[in-house]
């Protein structure tokens, strides 16, 4: 790519990701130095050929594409700048969902919308191309699902007005070697006339010297139509592109005279073959006839039909403000992206959209008890949909749930059984439930299916990885990066196998990269630092939490908490304690700290002293589950029963599917002489895990003393069953007390 991350565009953007390339020049995600609004910027290439004369022409047509304004279904362009032989078209930015940017991603999945989403899609588009054509356009010229974008909502935006048209008037503009077929480029026809397009979506007559027009770009529209109906993006001629652009361009035309589409069953057959009809004058005669055509193809299928009526002088909506949340989750700013996500679910709790972003947002700042809420709550607002069962999978997965993840997927699976993120999720179930050769297959399935997806090779290398097959996974990491060199927390892994490796200086390049990488984001700099403190570079990790809090100067005490916690990794604990009480002086709030002092005292046995540190964690951080658990826990071990039982059950309040904090109240009220209420809480962590070793013993032996000799003989039986998480000591304990049931003759539930 030509410009590197942080370097600036246009003097007031620097560049955050590069987005992608076309036939025109490459696509990056920037952001307005001052203001912090993100943008996509395309940059335009004029290249050696292009004269001075061309440059004026090409931004003179560019200009014009400003009259289009702003509308819900069109990429809004803000500004044409530009940068010695560079055109920048500085463009609104569509962050993507669930993976897919634009429908050309959606089509290649081939799930994920139903005829009803693809007929609302479809009067979108020509509701947003009447508008365009309204503000002066003659023709868009390059229509098809690559330029179409799908970001938060249900609606889609049509990219790259006039582009094509532009760069038929100036071809200096134009890839001259185009690296894929589907992307823009000139094209010539056997009589020689010469047009600018994308093979496969060009009208026959602008192949023969015609003017593009509505007509025209009707037939591009039936293409995709057509590719949206099949979940295809093949030719609907059925022409296999075998490598040479002119013989696929020529078998294409030849069939779109005949008039020879491939049939396909769908509520749009007709429409779609009206649309490839060869003579411009059998096609619908503009968008509005067209769109009235959908409307009735719908009706006629009782398919729900909507139409939608965009107010003049439309400035923005709801669907945008969460787009504007999910860029900044794209780049990593996922504090910044929470905040704007979170006021959008207070502003429509109802809105689907938001709150899957939310909990996207969620999720990856830590919060994953928030996550599964928040994906709780789009599951109810759309029970259909697969993001949220991924995204709670992911959320248990993390927590350490395999066994509810799966359940979550299963259900995915069960409706999608070609879902990538589901199959990928799965198979790091499998991982994590120890069925690592199951974790492998199941990765290299989805491998064989989409071979381009980086997530497939992010999990290939971790299933290797668990293996023993270090080697390998360092090569599956490899593969995925040179698909995504963008994604830290590959690069991260990578680092990680080749320290176990003993490869430490090719180890701390992979560091050193991903730093230079992300060298203006602060979080993901964190991610980084606080990798390297885990894994053998914790001297690398102190320096970098350093730069960051001296570059950000409100995450310094959270810094310095990362400082202690790389010095207690050395063994140097007495530095790390005295961290954490700086950080404490800078931000007396800081609920982090409180709790690493509390871990602290009780590794070293002063729970006391360590119940009192959480308890203060607590009292900052009221809603986190996990330092109730810590707090409960510090005051079992220091004999305060009921206090310990009262943080217990606060952060099962908070996260009730806790298990092993069911088992410590149990405790907590037993010692407490509450013995009934010890076996109701013992009897929800069973549910909650069968196999669960523990809480079957000292439900059996709470159950003895009940004399509840039936129960408890049901409870030991489960404990041997699942000895092997029990102490040698307690494992023959519940054996006795099943052989002293047996031996009164206590019959079996």
């Amino acid at each position: 790519m030509t410009y590197a991350i942080g370097e600036n565009v246009c003097d007031e953007y620097a560049v955050r990701l590069p987005l992608g390339e076309g036939g025109m020049g490459e696509v990056y995600l920037v952001e307005h130095g001052s203001s912090g609004e993100l943008r996509a910027a395309k940059i335009m290439r004029g290249g050696g050929g292009a004269s001075g004369a061309d440059m004026v022409g090409f931004r003179q047509e560019a200009l014009s594409l400003l009259n289009v304004g702003s509308h819900p279904f069109v990429v809004r362009l803000f500004e044409v700048r530009e940068r010695g032989r560079d055109i920048v078209l500085i463009m609104e930015y569509i962050a993507p969902e669930a993976g897919c940017t634009t429908l050309e991603d959606v089509i290649r999945r081939g799930q994920g919308y139903n005829d009803r989403l693809l007929g609302a899609w479809a009067v979108e588009f020509c509701v947003g191309m009447e508008h365009a054509l309204s503000c002066g356009i003659a023709a868009h010229r390059d229509i098809k699902p690559a330029n179409v974008l799908i970001g938060s909502g249900p609606f889609l935006k049509i990219s790259d007005f006039g582009l094509a048209l532009a760069a038929s008037r100036y071809p200096a503009f134009v890839d001259g070697a185009p690296k894929r077929p589907s992307q823009l480029q000139m094209l010539e026809a056997r009589d020689g006339c010469r047009t600018c397009g994308t093979p496969g979506y060009v009208a026959p007559e602008l192949l023969a010297g015609g003017k593009a027009s509505q007509q025209s770009d009707i037939f591009s529209f039936g293409v995709m139509l057509w590719q949206m109906a099949a979940r295809s993006t093949e030719s609907p001629y059925g022409v296999e592109y075998k490598g040479n652009t002119r013989d696929y361009l020529d078998a294409v035309l030849e069939k779109a005279l005949d008039h020879a589409v491939t049939h396909i069953v769908s509520p749009y057959t007709a429409v779609i073959q009206r649309c490839l009809e060869p003579n411009p004058a059998d096609r619908y005669p503009d968008f509005p006839a067209l769109r009235e055509a959908i409307k009735s193809a719908m009706k006629a299928a009782k398919i729900p039909a909507m139409d939608f009526i965009v107010n003049p002088g439309f400035q923005g909506s709801f669907s945008d403000y969460v787009n504007r949340g999910r860029s900044y989750l794209i780049l990593g700013r996922h504090e910044r992206a929470h905040t704007i996500l979170a006021r959008a679910v207070e502003h429509d709790p109802k809105s689907y959209e938001a709150q899957v972003a939310c909990a996207e947002a969620s999720s990856h700042r830590g919060k994953l008890v928030e996550a599964v809420r928040a994906y709780e709550a789009a599951r109810d607002l759309r029970p259909e949909a697969a993001t949220p069962l991924n995204g709670m999978a992911f959320a248990w997965l993390e927590l350490g749930e395999p066994t509810k993840a799966r359940a979550a997927l299963d259900e995915v699976l069960a409706q999608q059984p070609e879902n990538l993120e589901a199959l990928l999720l799965l198979a790091r179930v499998e991982g994590a439930q120890g069925n690592d050769d199951a974790a492998l297959k199941g990765v290299e399935r989805v491998i064989a299916i989409d071979p381009r997806d980086w997530r497939a090779h992010d999990y290939h290398g971790r299933a290797l990885w668990s293996l023993g097959k270090l080697g390998d996974a360092a090569r599956a990491f490899g593969t995925c990066l040179r698909i995504n060199p963008l994604a830290p927390d590959v690069r991260l892994a990578l680092a990680s196998v080749l320290t176990a490796q003993n490869e430490l200086v090719a180890a701390r390049e992979e560091y050193e990269r991903a730093i230079r990488l992300f060298r203006d984001n602060p979080e993901t700099l964190n991610k980084i630092a606080a990798h390297m403190a885990e894994h053998r570079h914790e001297k690398g990790a102190i320096d970098l939490f350093r730069q960051i809090a001296d570059a950000e100067p409100q995450s310094r005490s959270i810094m310095i908490v990362n400082i202690g916690n790389a010095q207690r990794r050395m063994g140097d604990v007495r530095s790390a304690v005295a961290s954490y009480r700086q950080a404490i002086e800078i931000n007396p709030e800081n609920a982090l700290a409180y709790e690493r002092l509390g871990d602290v005292e009780a590794e070293s046995g002063r729970h006391d002293k360590a119940a009192e540190y959480f308890g203060r964690a607590c009292e900052l951080e009221a809603d986190n589950p996990r330092y109730h658990a810590s707090a409960g826990t510090a005051y079992l071990q220091a004999q305060g029963h009921r206090v310990a039982a009262e943080h217990f059950r606060r952060s099962l309040a908070l996260f009730p599917e806790q298990p092993s904090i069911l088992y410590n109240l149990a405790v907590a009220l037993c010692c407490d002489g509450q013995e009934g209420a010890g076996l109701e809480e013992l009897a929800k962590a069973v549910r909650l895990d069968e196999g669960y070793a523990r809480a079957w013993y000292l439900k059996a032996v709470i159950e003895v003393g009940l004399g509840l000799e039936a129960d408890a003989m049901v409870s030991a039986d489960h404990a041997v069953a699942n000895g092997s998480q029990l102490s040698a000591r307690e494992l023959q304990k519940a054996r006795s007390l099943l052989g002293e049931q047996s031996g009164r003759g206590t019959v079996r539930r």
